[in-house]
């Protein structure tokens, strides 16, 4: 039902605000059996249980949202208050570094996070994200579509990380207003993203930023 379907899209970070440190940032929105009266006159259907449990009808998502719902699928459990600052390096020559805050956790089983992350694993290995296959680290992600407006017009997702076994990157990839019939166009960026992040270059680079951090 909703209540349950609500309870939990909330806890995951749906329908608040993250706490992200830029301005701007919406809640997007999870309806109510109560809100849906209020605003058409109208009793909840079994038919907008159906809509609301694959994400649509009345609910309404950021990208935000859906790329820290993933990284807390990926991370075991835990909801992290996204960060665009990593440091602040002060005139004397010293850095202040952020520490990651975390926001909630322990508020699903482990268990059930796996079963989530082995089908979107399979959604890279027979799925709909199977040029993802060849890249150097095993990436786990789903492909999604949302329609808008009266136009014929969709919005393209796809959400992602990696490495699938030791996860360090969440990746969201949307295009806005595509044809209906283009599916899955996040997919091939997404695999330049990745084949760009874990180059060696990249890694290299990573290694060496965080022998500076460890210094300060």
């Amino acid at each position: 039902g909703i209540e349950r379907m609500k309870k939990y899209d909330n806890l995951f970070g749906y329908g608040e605000l993250s706490g992200i440190d830029v301005p701007g940032e919406v809640p997007g929105f999870f309806p109510t059996k109560e809100w849906k009266k209020d605003r058409f006159g109208e009793q909840w259907y079994l038919g907008d249980d159906y809509n609301s449990s694959i994400g649509q009808g009345y609910i309404t998502v950021t990208a935000l949202q859906i790329v820290n719902s993933i990284a807390t699928v990926a991370n075991g459990g835990t909801l992290y208050v996204p960060q665009v600052v990593a440091a602040e390096k002060s005139v004397d020559g010293s850095t202040k570094w952020y520490t990651p805050q975390a926001k909630r956790s322990g508020f699903i089983a482990p268990d059930i996070l796996q079963v989530v992350r082995e089908g979107m694993r399979e959604t890279v290995t027979e799925g709909t994200a199977q040029p993802l296959k060849d890249l150097p680290v095993e990436v786990a992600g789903k492909t999604g579509t949302a329609q808008f407006g009266s136009q014929e017009k969709t919005q393209g997702w796809f959400v992602s990380y990696a490495p699938y076994q030791s996860p360090e990157l969440a990746l969201v990839i949307l295009f806005e207003g595509q044809d209906k019939t283009e599916t899955y166009n996040g997919v091939p960026v997404t695999k330049e993203v990745y084949a760009w992040y874990f180059s060696d270059e990249q890694k290299q680079k990573r290694a060496e930023r965080a022998q500076d951090a460890a210094k300060e």
